[in-house]
């Protein structure tokens, strides 16, 4: 019987600003949380709610991001991953946030009564689906 390695990497910046958020709010939260074919960078199970941190290093896809890159024929891609993500989460009646680095680093407030206000219309029965901030591509 093959055992799950599971998968230790180092907490980013941004990771870091959204765990804190949750321990300073007294949230039980799972890191790294592994959600079908998805990994989810924290997943409270009490909300059953996951939050994705987007960083400009590796999705730089936010259009109000001060690091967003000009489109590129991944982002297309990237749009097709989200739609499928979100419909993967709506079958599992699992409601999903995501928020981009600039966000986590210059509106840590307003992500945290963003986050509160999810967990509260989660409990409600409410789902909550958060899209990534991405610009029309042609």
């Amino acid at each position: 019987m093959a055992r799950k390695k599971k998968i230790k990497r180092k907490i980013t910046d941004i990771e870091q600003i959204l765990f804190d958020i949750l321990k300073e709010e007294g949230i039980p939260y799972v890191r790294e949380y592994r959600l079908g074919t998805y990994n989810v960078d924290a997943y409270i199970p009490s909300a059953k709610l996951s939050i994705q941190c987007d960083g400009p290093y590796f999705h730089s896809y936010c259009s109000k991001c001060t690091d967003y890159k000009k489109p590129n024929p991944r982002q297309k891609f990237r749009q097709q991953k989200d739609v499928a993500c979100i419909a993967f989460h709506k079958h599992h009646e699992v409601s999903i946030m995501r928020f981009c680095g600039c966000e986590l680093h210059n509106q840590k407030e307003e992500v945290r009564e963003k986050i509160l206000k999810g967990i509260s219309e989660t409990s409600n029965g409410n789902l909550v689906y958060r899209k990534r901030l991405l610009p029309e591509l042609k």
